[in-house]
């Protein structure tokens, strides 16, 4: 009997075996399928994630180029125009409270008020640059709407290693819902936005640049150890401390109040030197001519030839800065709070000189760029809020006419001033101008190939021709070329400025922009130098172009004997030339291949 047993349990235990093996086999069996599903789904996101990450890092293109400008760099000849323009007429009565006359007299009494190219057709703006023979040095600032990434990356090439000063108030990570930005990142997201931004305005920067960070306490630590990593610990200046003084202690939590902000102060390199803080004082009095003395009194003659006394007196600024907090304007119904302006000009006073470059790339409701323009500093904002043109804008526009609040009174501000301002395509516009296949090729395709058509050709190598990514074909007609843009919660078809993103691609000191017609073809060139050479770019539309030699002979001479001579002179050539489609000039480039590298688009 326990002989039998024993057989039953051996025989018991090897059909339990053999039952495991099966059910190991199948589990085996399942893992590897779920491997197998797995690192599809894993080689999918990573795809799809570095086909994201190409869209996001795509240069984006100029949607619209305007210009505000003060009355007295008008040209004379377009005045008549100015004071027949309906629209500009009404912001003057609305932004500046004055009641317009149709007469020249008028703009001579009141010579800052601006002139903002919006309200104007395209013709009239390109007469209006046609005036200037260095238009990028005329200009005092660059105000850009678009997602800073995206400004900062299409910027790069122009103004890599120019910027002396950059000052920035981020959003504090401080959890209100109330405040206009998306601040409620974690403590890693926010870093991990902050991280890309200030790796690209790091490569902005002079050599001898400075900048400086305003936070809170909610971010204060941790923002000082990621400038550690990106500029060096070693580049670390100083953390200044902004005491606002008018915070009213809460008794009934007995806590104490929180009545400081922080600016964290680094260089880029060991070439940046302090500049003291220094203290102008003039006093009128009579000089028979200019003469400079000992030390730090010079005599001086005013726009009036009456003779001014100046002492300068300098005097080196402690980290501790006690300027009280501003309510905000009641138009500013987004800033609860509005920053002094006495901070951007302290800052700018001890990094900068006059006609040096700042950036702030989230100017908000633009102080920095205010406190630039007050100081005769040439400046570049970049703001993407809602806001951007009902209180950026219109403060910039208030400032070049002169406005007397801030810091006027102390820096003697009187008015006027030249900016551009730009719109810039964003991401979610880059994805809104995807498309698929023509329907039956799509369809044809999906048949053969499946999944990996769907995940590859359809998002891959098919939107390569499209819009968003450039193109090529619309590059024939140039000063017509569309995508879709969202606006306002609706998708429209816009024109882009393809010669505004071009330069800015190139990264070219824009010296004249002019236009031309020969018969019904309209020519717009460019003139820019960098690197010592001069570049010209020349755009037209190509209809009976391409095909026809006889008019291709015609553009040839016209472009030589017009178009170059009015840009260089008669007797000088460009080093480099650039023009849309074919074109018989000797050693002609086109624009089409290298506006596609720079773009970063995949051939």
């Amino acid at each position: 009997m326990a002989k039998e047993g024993l057989k039953k349990v051996l025989n018991y235990q090897k059909v339990q075996l053999s039952h495991n093996e099966d059910q190991t086999v199948q589990q085996i069996l399942r893992m590897q399928v779920i491997r197998s599903i797995g690192y599809k789904i894993i080689e999918f996101l990573a795809w799809w994630e570095d086909f994201q990450k190409r869209l996001f890092q795509k240069k984006k293109l100029v949607i619209c180029t305007d210009y505000c400008i003060t009355i007295d760099r008008v040209p004379e000849h377009l005045w008549n125009e100015v004071l027949q323009n309906k629209d500009q007429l009404d912001e003057w009565r609305q932004l500046y409270g004055v009641d317009p006359q149709p007469t020249k007299e008028f703009l001579c009494e009141q010579p800052y008020l601006v002139v903002d190219t919006r309200h104007f057709s395209e013709d009239f703006k390109w007469r209006l640059l046609a005036h200037f023979d260095d238009l990028d040095e005329a200009l005092d600032g660059l105000l850009i709407k678009s997602e800073n990434f995206h400004a900062l990356n299409l910027l790069m090439e122009r103004y890599r290693g120019q910027v002396k000063c950059i000052y920035i108030d981020p959003p504090y990570n401080t959890g209100s819902d109330e405040f206009i930005y998306k601040d409620l990142y974690q403590h890693s997201s926010w870093l991990s936005m902050m991280a890309d931004r200030l790796e690209l305005a790091k490569q902005l920067m002079a050599d001898d640049g400075s900048i400086y960070a305003q936070v809170d306490r909610n971010e204060d630590s941790r923002l000082s150890q990621l400038m550690n990593m990106i500029f060096g610990e070693q580049q670390f200046r100083n953390r200044i401390i902004w005491y606002y003084m008018n915070k009213i202690p809460d008794t009934r939590k007995r806590l104490f109040t929180n009545s400081t902000d922080y600016l964290l102060f680094y260089a880029k390199t060991e070439m940046n030197q302090f500049i003291p803080l220094t203290e102008p004082r003039e006093v009128s009095i009579k000089v028979s001519k200019m003469r400079k003395e000992k030390g730090k009194k010079i005599y001086e003659k005013d726009e009036q030839g009456r003779g001014i006394y100046i002492e300068r007196t300098e005097r080196v600024m402690d980290n501790v800065w006690q300027i009280p907090l501003l309510h905000a304007h009641p138009e500013m119904v987004h800033f609860h709070t509005q920053k002094p302006e006495e901070i951007a000009r302290r800052v700018f006073a001890s990094s900068t000189r006059e006609r040096e470059l700042v950036l702030d790339f989230f100017l908000g409701s633009g102080t920095a760029a205010s406190v630039a323009t007050k100081m005769h500093r040439k400046w570049i904002g970049i703001e993407m809020g809602e806001f951007f043109e009902t209180i950026t804008l219109r403060r910039i526009k208030r400032v070049i006419a002169g406005e007397k609040t801030g810091i006027s009174q102390i820096v003697d501000w009187q008015g006027g001033g030249f900016f551009k301002y730009l719109y810039l395509e964003q991401y979610e516009d880059t994805l809104n101008n995807l498309e698929l296949p023509r329907e039956r090729e799509g369809q044809l395709a999906l048949e053969r190939f499946r999944d990996e058509y769907l995940l590859r050709y359809i998002l891959e190598f098919d939107t390569q021709s499209k819009p968003s990514l450039l193109n090529i074909k619309q590059l024939q007609d140039p000063f017509n070329y569309k995508i879709r843009v969202c606006e306002d919660s609706e998708i429209r078809a816009c024109v882009v400025d393809l010669v505004e993103t071009f330069n800015y691609l190139l990264g070219i000191h824009v010296k004249k922009m002019r236009q031309f017609q020969d018969n019904d073809r309209l020519y717009r060139a460019v003139l820019g130098e960098k690197h010592g050479k001069r570049i010209v770019i020349v755009w037209r539309p190509l209809d009976n172009i391409n095909d026809e030699t006889r008019t291709l002979k015609r553009d040839q001479q016209f472009i030589e004997h017009i178009v170059i001579p009015a840009l260089l002179g008669t007797s000088r050539k460009p080093d480099r030339l650039l023009t849309n489609g074919s074109c018989y000039v000797p050693d002609a480039e086109p624009i089409e291949s290298e506006f596609k590298r720079l773009m970063c688009t995949k051939e």
